[in-house]
């Protein structure tokens, strides 16, 4: 399976997609994507300073979007550094939130996408039917 198109969508730079899975529970589905870094350095959790030393590494799941009315999980190695400033610290990563491991940001807070205002719209949405408003027929 191409998994560059799934790397291009989920837009994480320094990552590549190496796996994807799927689990059908009775109620739900599940997909797991499996990332791996690119980089050959790593980046400190508090001073944001670059090119430091892994220290150790485990494995992290963090929820992610729906896709296609799936739960979505994806699965990566987390590393910790040593930081010459702050001592040991767990690698900073732009798509974890900061308020917890166990969701990635969200797309419009990290500005990727980005929704114009309706004046700027070139075929702004029709009005609901309930309103009345900006529907014909």
């Amino acid at each position: 399976m191409p998994y560059e198109l799934i790397t291009a969508l989920l837009n994480f730079p320094g990552f590549q997609v190496s796996d994807i899975r799927i689990e059908d529970r009775s109620a739900f589905r599940r997909v797991f994507v499996t990332i791996e870094s690119l980089k050959e350095t790593d980046r400190c959790g508090s001073c944001r300073k670059t090119g430091l030393p892994e220290y150790d590494s485990h494995e992290q799941e963090v929820r992610h979007l729906l896709w296609w009315q799936s739960s979505t999980v994806v699965r990566f190695k987390r590393y910790r550094v040593q930081c010459p400033d702050c001592g040991v610290r767990t690698e900073a990563l732009d798509f974890v939130d900061a308020r917890g491991p166990h969701v990635t940001k969200s797309l419009g807070v990290s500005g990727k996408c980005k929704i114009p205002p309706k004046w700027e719209m070139k075929n702004p949405p029709a009005q609901s039917r309930e309103s009345g408003q900006g529907v014909s027929g």
